[in-house]
């Protein structure tokens, strides 16, 4: 997809925001290696911002969520405009901005869209309970 002159200035200040706030860049390739390597990981995807405003908000309100898990030993992703489409395709995410949701290196699921406070706490408990039980199933079978 090609952005415009503006949507990609506003997404450098997005992004160095980001930076600024502690987030790890990440790209589809580096993506699998580096989650491997952590607890939990939320990835933030986005989209043009000049279109989709709402996706400045998650540089916020994403770690504000995630403190309401702090039990759980959390880092922050983010991707830019270029590898958040790649990712968005790869986990055929198709509404951005996006948070794909990682526990151990395992794939959980996403938030897609703008949420209100109390709908995106409830997708991250949804998403986090087999995790928070440490078990994963597949079919009829239960893995400890």
């Amino acid at each position: 997809m090609r952005y415009s002159e503006a949507a990609l200035t506003r997404f450098a200040t997005l992004w160095q925001r980001m930076m600024q706030r502690g987030m790890h860049p990440i790209t589809a390739d580096s993506l699998n290696a580096w989650v491997a390597d952590q607890e939990y990981v939320a990835v933030l995807l986005s989209t043009d911002p000049v279109t989709v405003p709402e996706v400045s908000d998650n540089v916020v309100i994403i770690p504000e969520v995630l403190a309401e898990f702090a039990h759980l030993n959390w880092q922050i992703a983010t991707a830019d405009l270029e590898n958040s489409e790649l990712l968005s395709d790869q986990y055929q995410i198709l509404k951005r901005p996006a948070v794909l949701v990682f526990a151990r290196g395992h794939y959980l699921g996403a938030v897609c869209g703008v949420h209100g406070w109390g709908e995106i706490i409830h997708q991250f408990h949804a998403l986090l309970q087999p995790a928070a039980q440490d078990i994963i199933q597949i079919g009829n079978i239960s893995h400890v």
